[in-house]
Formats: structure tokens, C-alpha cells, sequence
């Protein structure tokens, strides 16, 4: 399995989450064994995790809680999201 087959799966799981550039819905960016998933809304940002996760049990791996990281970035104060 590839990182290719990965951008396939989320993309396959979860057709809406991401952020639209012009024409383009990206959903991740990557880099090593690390990964950033964007979406435009918090329940886009979980079905992205959730099929993160599923792809990753697939692998026998999985996502490291403690090393996961959120970041909110908005043209207004949206508020707090409790996960």
C-alpha cells in the first residue's frame, strides 16, 4: 500500500471533507510519515480521521493520539470546538 492508495481511501471515505482551492479538494498534505488532513467543518475533519484510522488498521498501524495536533485557522473567531 502507498501513500497513493491512501489519498484514494480518504478521498473514497470521505468525498466532502477537505478545502477547496479554486478547482482542487484537498484533504492532506504529506510529508514523511507525517500528515496534516484539512477540512472546512469539524465533522468533515472527523470523518477524515476516522477513515485515517481505519486505513491504518488495514496497515496494522496507528494514529499516535498524543502526537495529534488541531489547529483552527478562520477569517472570524469561530468558537471552541471540544474534542
Amino acid at each position: 500500500m502507498s501513500v497513493e492508495d491512501a489519498f484514494h481511501y480518504l478521498e473514497s471515505m470521505a468525498p466532502d471533507a477537505g478545502i477547496q482551492i479554486q478547482n482542487i479538494r484537498l484533504r492532506e498534505l504529506v510529508y514523511a510519515d507525517d500528515i496534516c488532513l484539512m477540512a472546512s467543518s469539524h465533522e468533515h475533519l472527523q470523518a477524515l480521521i476516522d477513515a485515517l484510522s481505519s486505513y491504518c488498521a488495514v496497515l496494522q498501524m496507528e494514529v499516535s493520539v498524543l502526537k495529534t495536533k488541531m489547529m483552527v485557522v478562520s477569517p472570524v473567531p469561530a468558537p471552541a470546538v471540544a474534542f
